[in-house]
């Protein structure tokens, strides 16, 4: 299975989603250059540094950390450094950089290797003082590693692999290297080398004999990066990561992982990692516990509720939705499944014949054999109420709760179990046996019950609701019970008696299981809990790795213990592997380490660790972070002021800030937290002291003692008189104090909740853009998705409609036409509306003809008419015969959108498009648009929902007529982008009336004068472009990898006479191209193996250095992006697929007849 791999890019801070590199400094922190800048990720946070405020060239290559903690860049310019805090260091070098880009850097003490893009060089660093001491011209050297503490291994394109001893250059006589390129290479702690090449990995020993040569099952042979562990080898070729077990003489392949994208780097952390850098997809990262928490493949992926153990022990039965399957025990691999229309929310086997199975599903109770899961049999229908729910296997019985009652089945006969009260059960959610064999039965809202010789009766106490939730109900062989019934958890003894262990709102748990005699694990809507039940304790919660949202247990029978304590769970996502041991025994509690302290309106002097500053108007913002990646999400921290906070102060990010204190000594105390590891030990991370200001103490005894000499020389009468307004003075003084006092706590307070709340709304708006992203891609995938297979269907129609057919095949062919034109119309409706959603749609202001647009409208108007009886017609009232500005295919779009929904609501009469000119306002010319038909109309409620996406007036309509309820939504966002509004008037079985109004820009040359819409015959006769080209002097060279795009385009070009040369991805284009360039152009496929259309393009320009052919994007990604790189790397256009004929002839004859 494709491990979850967790992804940092552009949208959670990162300056660019390109990462050419990643190095660790001694904070743990990752150092990661890109094209724009360096970033460093400390689990909380992203910090960037670019040419704004540390760096001089912002192309940045790679990044080594040396021992003293000097972060030493390359550049495209040469070499740079920074301190640990990202600020910059001045290098002094004593030569002039003439040497390219910096490609790869290695640090042995005070000698500095750099490799560039004309050779190697040999710098000797005294105090940042660069001193050249040796430079070797060896064409690009992008890779260097330390053979011993004397030699270097590094690969060069004019050498290959070489040894440096001194100033000797021994190239490596490698005879596995003939005509294959050397890409990388690595040293494992143990002294062996690993070399990537263009065709694979070759494992060597120290003496660099092969001892193995390795490479992919599937994907690229190129190897881009390495690196290893003591005992597990991570290579990267291309855009797969393979993970290899390793020993002193062999290579064993274990993992293989897509990471989609080209993979620059690999970095292992100190508890195993691999954070991935990408050529285009940020950092990723793929955890360390992905061992530990895995889905198992059931066959579907889909949500599962039950697990149940056979009674073998060989195998695990799965209910899931509208799926049930047999998973083996000993490889956790798929034995047997079955496509099931309903939701199955318990499996048991039968208690006579372990082969056969039961059934609890949403249809009702069914039963099927182990080794026939096809084969189902609907059992006691007329007897067993549905939806079932749970059940249970007693001796010869078997109990069923459903959501109405529960049901015993013995001897082939069911029968309904009442409550001793000879009432119904209701919704019966759960059922066990304690360890008398007696029946326990959980239900919602009628709580618990235990059965007696006389009946079931109901247990109630001071923590057993009468009408309580009961969720799940647990025996262990000792006798003791926990039940979870609404958000408490309960323990009940063998006469059960009952105490709470836990009381947690909001737990949401819905299913437990017995670990050990002390132990459970619960299952909620917050992960796994690991509960002491004896010291009423949680231990543990385990929640990383998946989202919240997928830790989802829906079902009783959600969690299962095997014999070798691992958990499986059954999750709204899937069936997963828990090796909740693992986890729990790894993770200690994260170290706190201080990102940054920040003073303002004070400069504080540091005496023995210890801040010292003087009272006033002052802040201290602190801010820390916590190098735990084995989910860093996870990390929560609290703070307290010791001589200032009386408690502790919990935030989920690492920052906090202080203000104007009072005089006197404050150590600053912070603690880490996840679920797992609980709290940290408190860490002092800040100590310091405000002292009194001594001036203003001395000023004021000053006038004091001036003040006293006064009233000394003053008479008695004055000298009382002024004592008395002394006391008044000083009252007052009192009084403005304290509320001068509180308006500044007042200020501080209101200070920090702006903060605090900026603070949230960022974070919103970060959320909200990730998501706004996320759609983005999901959207471009699913639009590639569709259209590359649909670009086959109708192509392939296309050509069979060129061969002879009989009439019902014409047909056939037609209709086959028909539905794929109406399946990419709605692919673009759905596409539309997320463009107008996430403000994506910018209007083209161009000139256009009114009157070629209204010629366009007619043809598709009749040939949508063909074979109706209905009459179609143009009112036109327009003085202006001069060209339009504006966005004529956005105003097409409407009109057909709407004319289209008029064909298809109207069964006869007649469909009337009116163009009125009303009166010019400033030289724009305003036109009135109205549509109406004959057809059969709305009431006023249907009219209401009409312009609400996936909405339509009658549910009876999508089900008569299709569609997906956008087009008239896209419609009405469209005509409000231009400035108008949408109206609609109808009447049920007299027709509708769609209006708007718009005004245009005038552009007063002449209109062009076109010729009257064609007969509909025509337009079916003369679809076909002539180019009037010798099409077989013509060569057009193809990329796609895609065999059915192949055979289409083929078709399309071959039967036009052009002579063409097919390949299957960009590598081979290239390839192709290099040896031969007498190709008048070439049609690329954008998303291809090994090289796709983007990187291939590239190459033809940049490293081939040919501008002047014409290059033609083949992609079914029609979203902004895609359309901008196509045109940014240097395509000339593209084709969407599906393609048609005449859109590539179009764009044939465009390129052609220019070259």
């Amino acid at each position: 299975m494709q491990p979850k791999i967790l992804t940092l890019n552009s949208n959670d801070g990162l300056p660019n989603d390109q990462i050419h590199k990643i190095a660790s400094d001694s904070y743990g922190r990752l150092w990661l250059p890109g094209p724009s800048g360096i970033s460093f990720y400390n689990g909380n946070k992203i910090k960037v540094f670019d040419t704004q405020n540390s760096l001089d060239c912002p192309g940045l290559r790679t990044v080594t950390i040396s021992k003293n903690q000097t972060i030493w860049i390359g550049t495209d310019q040469g070499i740079e450094a920074l301190k640990i805090d990202g600020s910059k260091i001045k290098l002094h070098l004593n030569f002039d950089w003439n040497f390219g880009i910096a490609e790869s850097i290695l640090i042995n003490d005070n000698t500095i290797w750099i490799g560039t893009s004309y050779g190697l060089i040999k710098l000797e660093n005294n105090n940042f003082k660069l001193k050249l001491i040796a430079s070797y011209d060896l064409g690009l050297v992008k890779n260097i590693i330390q053979k011993n503490k004397e030699n270097i291994v590094a690969i060069s394109a004019k050498k290959g692999v070489f040894e440096l001893a001194g100033n000797h250059i021994n190239v490596l006589s490698l005879d596995f290297l003939n005509e294959i390129y050397a890409t990388s290479i690595h040293k494992s702690i143990d002294n062996h080398f690993f070399l990537g090449t263009t065709n694979g990995l070759y494992f060597l020993n120290s003496k660099f004999e092969l001892l193995q040569h390795c490479t992919p099952k599937i994907g690229s042979y190129k190897v881009t990066s390495i690196n290893s562990t003591s005992n597990e080898l991570i290579v990267g070729f291309n855009k797969n990561i393979i993970i290899y077990e390793y020993n002193s003489s062999s290579l064993k392949e274990t993992e293989i992982i897509y990471i989609n994208s080209l993979i620059n780097d690999i970095y292992i952390d100190s508890i195993k990692n691999i954070w991935v850098a990408t050529n285009n997809n940020g950092l990723r990262k793929i955890p360390n516990i992905r061992k530990s928490i895995f889905q198992i493949d059931t066959g579907f992926l889909d949500a599962a509720f039950s697990i149940y153990q056979t009674k073998k022990g060989n195998g695990i039965l799965i209910g899931g939705s509208e799926y049930f399957s047999l998973i083996s025990k000993l490889n956790l691999n798929l034995e047997n499944q079955s496509l099931f229309k309903s939701i199955v929310w318990d499996v048991i086997e039968d208690f006579n014949q372990d082969s056969n199975i039961w059934l609890a599903t949403q249809d009702g109770l069914f039963y099927t054999n182990i080794n026939n899961l096809e084969k189902l049999e609907h059992k006691f229908s007329t007897v067993i109420s549905s939806p079932n729910r749970v059940l249970l296997s007693r001796n010869d019985e078997l109990w069923v709760g459903t959501v109405s009652g529960l049901f015993c089945i013995k001897n082939d006969t069911a029968k309904e179990i009442l409550t001793n009260k000879n009432e119904k059960f209701g919704y019966v959610y759960t059922l066990t046996l304690d360890v008398n064999n007696r029946i326990l039965i959980g239900t919602l809202g009628q709580g618990l019950w235990f059965e007696t010789e006389k009946g079931f009766k109901k247990i109630t106490n001071e923590f057993l609701s009468e009408n309580g939730n009961t969720y799940s109900i647990i025996s262990n062989n000792s006798g003791r019970l926990v039940i979870i019934q609404e958000e408490n958890i309960l323990l009940l003894d063998e006469n059960y008696n009952t105490s709470l262990i836990l009381k947690e709102f909001p737990l949401g748990g819905w299913t437990a299981v017995w670990i050990d005699d002390n132990t459970i694990a619960v299952g909620s809507s917050d992960g796994i809990c690991i509960i002491d039940v004896t010291n009423n304790k949680l231990l543990h919660r385990i929640n990383l790795y998946l989202d919240k949202s997928e830790w989802q247990f829906t079902s009783s029978r959600a969690l299962f213990l095997d014999a070798d304590k691992n958990l499986f769970c059954a999750l709204n996502n899937g069936l997963y592997f828990v090796d909740f041991k693992n986890i729990i025994s790894k993770p200690t509690p994260p170290n706190v380490l201080v990102n940054e302290i920040i003073w303002k309106n004070t400069n504080p002097i540091i005496n023995n660790n210890t801040y010292e500053l003087i009272e006033g108007k002052w802040s201290v913002t602190i801010s820390v972070f916590s190098d735990w990646y084995v989910d860093e999400k996870q990390i929560k921290y609290r703070f307290k002021l010791a001589g200032f906070d009386n408690g502790w102060t919990e935030l989920n990010n690492g920052t906090i800030k202080y203000n104007s204190l009072n005089t006197g000594k404050y150590e600053l105390l912070v603690q880490s937290h996840t679920p797992i590891t609980g709290y940290s030990d408190p860490f002092v991370i800040l100590v310091f002291k405000v002292n009194y200001t001594w001036n203003s103490k001395i000023n004021s005894l000053r006038k004091k003692i001036g003040l006293f000499f006064n009233l000394f020389k003053s008479s008695s009468f004055k000298n009382n008189l002024l004592l008395e307004q002394n006391e008044l003075f000083k009252k007052e003084l009192q009084e403005r104090k304290i509320i001068q006092n509180e308006l500044t706590q007042y200020k501080e307070q209101l200070e920090d909740l702006v903060y605090n709340r900026t603070k949230e709304l960022e974070k919103e708006k970060e959320k909200a853009q990730k998501a706004d992203k996320s759609k983005s891609t999901f959207l471009a995938i699913m639009s590639h998705e569709i259209r590359t297979p649909l670009g086959g269907i109708i192509g392939l129609n296309n050509v069979l409609k060129k061969t002879i057919l009989d009439e019902n095949q014409k047909d056939y062919v037609q209709k086959i036409e028909n539905l794929a034109d109406h399946l990419l119309q709605i692919l673009n409706n759905i596409l539309d509306f997320s463009k107008i959603e996430s403000d994506q749609i910018e209007l083209e202001n161009i000139p256009f003809s009114l009157e070629k647009l209204i010629f366009d409208i007619t043809e598709f108007t009749q040939i949508k008419l063909i074979d109706t009886s209905i009459s179609f017609s143009i009112n036109k009232n327009i003085e202006n015969k001069y060209m339009l500005h504006g966005d004529p295919l956005r105003l097409k779009q409407v009109l057909i959108n709407i004319l289209s929904n008029a064909v298809k609501f109207t069964e006869e009469g007649t469909i009337t498009l009116s163009i009125n000119q009303l009166k010019s306002i400033q030289e724009k010319t305003i036109l009135h648009f109205i549509i109406e038909d004959t057809g059969i109309g709305m009431t006023p409620e249907q009219t209401k929902n009409l312009f609400i996406a996936f909405k339509q007036a009658d549910s009876s309509i999508s089900r008569k007529h299709g569609g997906t309820g956008l087009g008239l939504n896209i419609s009405f966002k469209i005509v409000e982008l231009m400035g108008g509004v949408l109206h609609c008037k109808s009447t049920p079985s007299k027709g509708t009336s769609f209006s708007f109004t718009i005004a245009f820009d005038t552009n007063e040359s002449l209109d062009v004068v076109l010729p009257q819409p064609r007969l509909i015959t025509d337009i079916v006769q003369n679809s076909d472009l002539d180019l009037n080209l010798e099409n077989n002097a013509i060569n057009i060279l193809i990329a796609d990898d895609n065999l059915i795009n192949q055979l289409v385009i083929k078709k399309m070009l071959q039967c036009k006479g052009y002579n063409i040369t097919i390949t299957n991805n960009g590598q081979k284009c290239i390839d192709t191209f290099s040896k031969n360039s007498n190709f008048d152009l070439i049609l690329m496929d954008i998303n291809m193996p090994i090289m796709d259309g983007i990187e291939a393009t590239k190459y033809i320009r940049e490293t081939l250095k040919n501008t002047t052919i014409p290059i033609i994007a083949l992609t079914a990604d029609v979203t902004l992006e895609t359309q901008n790189n196509i045109t940014k790397y240097g395509m000339n256009g593209y084709l969407a697929k599906p393609i048609s004929d005449e859109m590539l002839q179009k764009i044939l004859k465009k390129w052609l007849l220019k070259k």
